[in-house]
């Protein structure tokens, strides 16, 4: 067992079918037990330095001891797909933007190539590779409507199996829709809001794309692969919260001494987090946290895919704490992609108003008044207190403190997971 600022930290590990490759290790004395999940990193070094910065600021402001506290960090086959030519930089899983220079057509095609090769990364399995490979090879030739509806049927297949098909982040219309040439024909569309990088856990980032090389085409492309990846990691990070992580909840829950289990997701493992409080039977989580959730604003409302979550069965006893803001652009594109893909061209997407905004730019929308707190709305600084109330949401606007999807780390974060957990 290691540790994260004299708090005991172990890691659990699963497969993307949610199978256990490494168990967590408790220390002998734990009433209290973190479980936190990293999102759209592309490696374990990536999600242990997210951890750790979180958690060391964590210590560093919560003042009611942490003896009696452990930390299990999550490790799941998350990939990231982004529209840069370079390879992660740092341990944060940011990437570095490099401007091609020059740019002759060989140029260009070799960074058009390595860009799906970024993509294939999330489909690394050996059943896909005939898959991919097709894919590669209509890239070419994608101006007509047949080779167009090709494209398409091969990015379904890919993820088609135990996909969530919902409405809220377009995915139903992108799996079903009988005229899959108009779906290129939207994606092709896509303003200059919805082009760049969509899916990145860190700064934004620029480089040579599939814009550049193909012109409106490219657009179709970029947003393609990009929503399909998203469609991939939404459904594995729902797969390993129900068959992975809720199981391993219950167990936690039964060890000697443990009283209260907390959730932490960022991004997907958002998603994962929650995914997993739906489909436990503890009595014992008594607090969740979703730091820029990437999934739907109307997760939690009445006909929302986590309903189950807050009503009836109210699966948190403590509150569900909720970071939201307008600077998060990567979710707020993913979802902008949605829109554009289902044909919608409202000049807002992504926002507040739009049925495929995100929770990581929104907050929860569309609840009961009685499921959301009317007094803590806001990301505060560390040091000021907040009212948490338990078994109910707390929407906290966070532009001051949270610059991007990728920055919650911070002890402004740390502080508001620290004031829910409270000793009893």
């Amino acid at each position: 067992m290691d540790n994260i600022a004299n708090i005991p930290y172990s890691t659990v590990e699963f497969d993307q079918a949610g199978q256990r490759l490494r168990a967590p290790v408790l220390p002998g004395v734990v009433r209290d037990v973190i479980v936190v999940s990293h999102g759209w990193n592309n490696n374990r070094q990536a999600a242990e330095t997210l951890y750790r910065t979180l958690f060391e600021n964590f210590a560093q402001v919560h003042k009611r001891g942490t003896e009696k506290l452990a930390i299990i960090g999550v490790i799941w086959p998350s990939k990231k797909f982004d529209l840069s030519n370079d390879e992660p930089s740092d341990d944060d899983g940011e990437v570095r933007a490099t401007k091609a220079n020059g740019g002759n057509d060989m140029e260009e095609q070799s960074g058009a190539d390595a860009l799906f090769s970024r993509f294939e990364a999330a489909f690394a399995d050996s059943e896909n590779r005939e898959e991919l490979a097709t894919l590669r090879g209509l890239l070419g030739r994608l101006d007509s409507s047949q080779s167009q509806a090709e494209f398409i049927f091969g990015l379904r297949r890919l993820v088609a199996m135990n996909a969530d098909r919902s409405e809220s982040d377009g995915s139903r219309k992108f799996f079903e829709s009988k005229t899959p040439d108009a779906l290129f024909r939207y994606a092709s569309q896509a303003s200059a809001e919805v082009d760049g990088v969509v899916f990145d856990d860190g700064d934004e980032i620029r480089g040579v794309g599939f814009h550049d090389v193909f012109g409106s085409v490219g657009n179709a492309v970029t947003s393609l692969l990009n929503i399909t990846t998203y469609y991939e990691m939404k459904k594995r990070a729902g797969m390993i919260g129900d068959r992975g992580l809720a199981p391993l909840i219950d167990e936690l829950a039964e060890h000697p001494g443990v009283e209260r289990i907390f959730l932490v997701g960022h991004s997907f493992g958002a998603r994962l987090v929650t995914a997993a409080a739906m489909h436990s039977h503890t009595a014992k989580l008594h607090g969740m946290f979703l730091l820029q959730a990437a999934f739907s604003h109307n997760a939690f409302s009445g006909k929302g895919h986590f309903r189950r979550v807050v009503n009836p069965t109210r699966r948190i006893v403590g509150p569900i704490v909720i970071t939201h803001t307008p600077n998060d652009r990567a979710v707020g594109r993913s979802y902008a992609i949605a829109s554009r893909i289902s044909g919608d061209d409202a000049a807002d997407v992504g926002d507040a108003t739009d049925k495929y905004g995100g929770l990581g730019c929104n907050g929860a929308l569309n609840m009961a008044d009685d499921e959301v707190s009317g007094t803590c709305r806001e990301l505060l600084a560390d040091g000021i207190p907040y009212s948490f109330t338990n078994g109910v949401v707390h929407n906290l606007e966070s532009s001051r403190y949270i610059r991007d999807h990728g920055d919650v780390k911070g002890r402004q974060v740390a502080w508001a997971i620290s004031q829910a957990i409270v000793p009893t």
